[in-house]
């Protein structure tokens, strides 16, 4: 059996120039830990929501993470990144998925991240 691990990525957070550990569990699901391993938010792959989007003025490109809530999909919590590392974390999910389905030869999670275009 291929090996399944958590995948753990650190990117800048927009707005408050500190950074976070986004940690992606084989199971689909994504915790973002913020200056300790106790402070996070977390989801499952299928709540998730991207969206892309400007900020300051339209100068910079940035993703914004959401989680839904159901059943009316407001959003629980949110951060906001840039987007090359919003994409780079979207490739990660997807790359998890593959490895969980190749390994145990199932989807980890029921339904794949919402991107809004």
């Amino acid at each position: 059996m291929k090996d399944v691990t958590d995948i753990s990525l650190q990117y800048d957070l927009i707005g408050n120039r500190e950074n976070a550990y986004f940690v992606i569990d084989p199971t689909g699901w994504l915790r973002i830990e913020f200056a300790s391993r106790l402070n996070f938010f977390a989801s499952p792959g299928e709540r998730l929501r991207f969206e892309d989007d400007v900020a300051y003025s339209g100068r910079v490109p940035v993703t914004r993470i959401s989680s839904e809530c159901p059943p009316d999909g407001v959003p629980y919590w949110q951060v906001t990144i840039s987007r090359a590392d919003g994409d780079s974390l979207k490739e990660a999910l997807s790359n998890s998925a593959e490895l969980f389905r190749a390994a145990l030869g199932e989807a980890p999670v029921e339904g794949e991240p919402n991107t809004v275009e």
